[in-house]
C-alpha cells in the first residue's frame, strides 16, 4: 500500500472519529430529574421560558430548569440517585443534570439532599451565594440560605464534603456544620449542628421510606421513579423477560400512556407526563406487555444506569382517521406502547451510540441496526392487543389536554391501513412544537389555583449560572480501610448512621485545605530539625558544580554560620552570615515562602475580645493554607493567608 493511500485512510478515519465525537456531544443527556412530591404552590421555570408555571407531579427536569416552593409549600425532586427536598420559601435551579455532573444552585431557602450513590467519575455540586459545596460520598446534607443571601449554613448529617470559598477548599465531615458570611471569608464552625425541624422530619421520613424499597432488587437506583413502584404494584419474575411489575388498582380498560398528557420538553420534544403517582419510571424506561388481559412493565435485566427516553411508544396515523374517528379537520394522532425487545427510534437528533445505549440499558435490545430503520416494517406486538392503541385529536395533543378525556376509541378496522412513525403525525404533517409559553398550564389539575410568582429577588438569583467548581477541585480523600466500599459504584442500602453528639465548642474559622489543583491528602512534610552551624562552603552559591576551580582565597578567621531560620530548607546552600543587628519584631504579613519548603507551625495569634473566631490550633487541625494556583474563571491567584482571628 502506497504511503499516499495510507495517509488518506488515516485522514478518513480521523474525520470519521471527529464526526462521531461531534454527534455524541449533541446527544441529549441520559440522566433526568423528576418532580416526585408536591404540597402547596410550587412553580416551575422551564429552560428557555420566561413565564413561571405550575410544577406538576412527574414533570421531567433537565439542565436550565428552576423551581420555587412558596412560603406554604414543600417539594421533593429526584435527580439521578439522589432525593432533593425543598422547604417553604426555597428557590432551586438545576445548572447541570448530565451523565457525570449534577450541579444545583440555591438562591434562598433550605434544601436537604440524600445522596445514595456517587460513581468515582461523577461530581455532585451545590452552589450558594456564599460558596460551593462539593459532595464526595453518599450521605445526608442540608443547606440553609437566608433570604438576602448573606448567610449560608451547611450541615453534614452524614457524609463527607468540601466547602469552596474563593480559591480555598475547607473540609466538612460528618456531624459538623459551618456558616458562610458571604464576604469571602473563612467558614465559621458552628457550635454543633442545627436541630432537625418539622420539615426535616418530613424529609427524613421520605428517605426512610425509600431506603426500604424492594424495587432495588430489580432496577438501578439511577432509574428515576423506582421509589414509588412498591406502593402501587407487585413484582414477579418472568422466565422469558426477567422481572416484571404489575400496577394495582387500574381500570379494566386501562392501557399504558392513557392517563396523562403530552408536553413539549427540550431537548427531546414531545414528552409523556403521566398523572399516576407511580407514573414515571414505567413510561420512560423499559417496555410494556399484556399477558392474559393484564398489563405488566418489564424494566429489563440490565442493572447499569438506564438512559431516559421521553416516551417509549410508536406513533400511528392514517388517511381515513379524520372521518372514521371523528377527529375533525385537524386530524388526529395515535400511539401504542412498545413491547419487550422492540426497538425505540428517537424522533430527536441522536448519535448511533445514543440509540444503542437507550435500547440496551432498558430491555437488552442488542441486535440494533441504527443506520436504516423502517418502523413500518416492524411488527409491534401490542398493536393487536384490544384497547392498546390510544388516539386523540391534534388540537388536544398540542394543547396538552388530559388524554383520557379527549381519547377516541380505535377499532381494529381503523388500524388496517395505519402508518407508523417515530414522531407524532396528524393529517399527513408532523406535529410541530407549540408556541412558546402557550400550553404550559393547560394540562395542570383543575384544583390548582393561579401560579404564584416568586419574588423579584428570587428570579434574579435563579437565572444566572456560574461554571461548576467540581471540575476544578482537588481529588476527594480516600476513605479509611474500615469504611471503604466499592469505589466504582458506592451503594448505600441502609439509613445513614446517626452522628455522635458534638461537644460544645466556641465558634471558630474552619481550616482551609490545599487549593484546587493539589491533592487534598498529600502528606505534610516534617518540620526541619535544627542542626549545628557549619562553615560556609568553598563553592559560593550560584556557581555550577563542575565549573573550573578558582584559586583559593587567602585564609581568614572562620565566622560561624547562622542557624537555619524557619521557612528555609535544611540542605539549602548557606549564605554568608550577615552583620549582626538588633532583632526587630516580625512583620504582620510573612514574606512569600519558597514553593517546596516544608510548612512551619504558625504562631498563635490573639483573638480580639467579643468575636467568636479562634486560631487553627483551636480547631484541632493545625493546617495552613497553601498559596493557590491560578483558577481559571474564579479570580486568578489569591494571596496566601494566615489563619488568624477575625478582625
Amino acid at each position: 500500500m502506497s504511503s499516499r493511500r495510507t495517509s488518506m485512510l488515516i485522514l478518513a478515519a480521523a474525520l470519521c472519529g471527529c464526526q462521531t465525537a461531534s454527534a455524541q456531544s449533541n446527544d441529549p443527556p441520559g440522566r433526568i430529574g423528576r418532580v416526585s412530591d408536591v404540597t402547596g404552590s410550587v412553580s416551575l421555570l422551564p429552560v428557555g421560558e420566561t413565564n413561571w408555571s405550575t410544577a406538576a407531579l412527574n414533570y421531567p427536569l433537565t439542565t436550565g430548569d428552576a423551581l420555587w416552593a412558596d412560603v406554604d409549600a414543600r417539594a421533593e425532586v429526584h435527580v439521578g440517585a439522589s432525593a432533593v427536598h425543598l422547604a417553604p420559601g426555597t428557590s432551586l435551579a438545576f445548572d447541570a443534570i448530565e451523565d457525570n455532573l449534577i450541579q444545583l444552585r440555591i438562591g434562598q431557602g433550605t434544601v436537604q439532599i440524600r445522596l445514595r450513590e456517587l460513581g468515582q467519575d461523577e461530581s455532585y455540586e451545590v452552589d450558594t451565594p456564599g460558596g460551593a459545596v462539593l459532595l464526595h460520598v453518599p450521605g445526608t446534607y442540608r443547606v440553609d440560605v437566608t433570604p438576602d443571601g448573606q448567610r449560608t449554613t451547611i450541615t453534614v448529617r452524614d457524609g463527607d464534603a468540601d466547602v469552596m470559598v474563593g480559591n480555598y477548599s475547607y473540609p466538612l465531615r460528618q456531624g459538623t456544620s459551618v456558616t458562610l458570611t458571604g464576604d469571602g471569608g473563612q467558614p465559621i464552625v458552628n457550635d454543633g449542628m442545627l436541630a432537625p425541624d418539622a420539615w426535616e422530619s418530613w424529609a427524613a421520613a421520605r428517605d426512610r421510606r425509600e431506603d426500604a424499597r424492594t424495587a432495588t432488587r430489580y432496577v438501578s437506583r439511577d432509574m428515576v421513579g423506582y421509589e414509588d413502584l412498591d406502593d402501587y404494584g407487585d413484582w414477579q419474575v418472568d422466565a422469558s423477560y426477567g422481572p416484571v411489575w404489575y400496577p394495582r388498582s387500574v381500570a379494566s380498560d386501562w392501557a399504558p400512556y392513557r392517563t396523562g398528557r403530552w408536553e413539549w420538553v427540550q431537548p427531546w420534544g414531545w414528552t409523556w407526563i403521566d398523572e399516576s403517582p407511580w407514573g414515571f419510571a414505567p413510561f420512560h424506561y423499559g417496555r410494556w406487555a399484556n399477558q392474559g388481559g393484564r398489563w405488566g412493565w418489564y424494566p429489563g435485566t440490565e442493572r447499569a444506569r438506564p438512559v431516559y427516553a421521553p416516551a417509549l411508544v410508536a406513533f400511528m396515523s392514517g388517511d381515513g382517521w379524520s372521518v372514521s374517528l371523528s377527529f375533525g379537520s385537524g386530524g388526529g394522532v395515535g400511539w401504542v406502547p412498545l413491547g419487550p425487545n422492540e426497538m425505540y427510534v428517537p424522533a430527536y437528533r441522536a448519535s448511533p451510540t445514543y440509540v444503542r445505549n437507550v435500547n440496551i440499558t432498558n430491555v437488552n435490545v442488542t441486535n440494533i441496526n441504527v443506520t436504516n430503520v423502517d418502523v413500518n416494517t416492524v411488527h409491534y406486538v401490542n398493536r393487536n392487543v384490544p384497547g392498546a392503541v390510544t388516539a386523540v385529536p391534534r388540537d388536544a395533543f398540542v394543547a396538552s389536554r388530559p388524554v383520557e378525556r379527549a381519547a377516541v376509541r380505535v377499532r381494529p378496522a381503523d388500524l388496517a391501513a395505519v402508518r407508523v412513525s417515530t414522531a407524532p403525525v396528524a393529517a399527513g404533517a408532523p406535529i410541530a412544537s407549540p408556541p412558546r409559553g402557550a400550553q404550559r398550564d393547560r394540562g395542570r389539575p383543575d384544583n390548582v389555583g393561579p401560579v404564584r410568582q416568586p419574588p423579584a429577588a428570587v428570579v434574579s438569583t435563579v437565572l444566572p449560572r456560574r461554571p461548576p467548581r467540581a471540575a476544578q477541585r482537588a481529588p476527594a480523600p480516600a476513605a479509611p480501610p474500615e469504611q471503604q466500599q466499592d469505589r466504582g459504584r458506592v451503594n448505600v442500602n441502609q439509613p445513614p448512621v446517626t452522628p455522635p453528639p458534638t461537644e460544645p465548642a466556641v465558634s471558630k474559622p474552619a481550616t482551609p485545605t490545599t487549593p484546587p489543583g493539589r491533592a487534598r491528602n498529600q502528606p505534610t512534610q516534617p518540620a526541619p530539625t535544627p542542626v549545628a552551624p557549619t562553615p560556609a562552603p568553598t563553592i559560593p552559591p550560584g556557581r555550577a558544580r563542575n565549573q573550573p576551580t578558582q584559586p583559593a582565597p587567602t585564609p581568614v578567621a572562620p565566622t560561624p554560620a547562622p542557624t537555619t531560620p524557619p521557612g528555609r530548607a535544611r540542605n539549602q546552600p548557606t549564605q554568608p552570615a550577615p552583620t549582626p543587628v538588633v532583632p526587630t519584631p516580625a512583620p504582620a504579613t510573612a514574606p512569600a515562602r519558597a514553593r517546596n519548603q516544608p510548612t512551619q507551625p504558625a504562631a498563635r495569634p490573639t483573638a480580639p475580645p467579643g468575636r467568636g473566631r479562634t486560631t487553627p490550633a483551636d480547631t484541632g487541625r493545625g493546617k495552613k493554607p497553601s498559596k493557590p494556583k491560578p483558577d481559571s474563571g474564579h479570580g486568578g491567584n489569591a494571596p496566601p493567608i494566615e489563619i488568624q482571628a477575625q478582625r
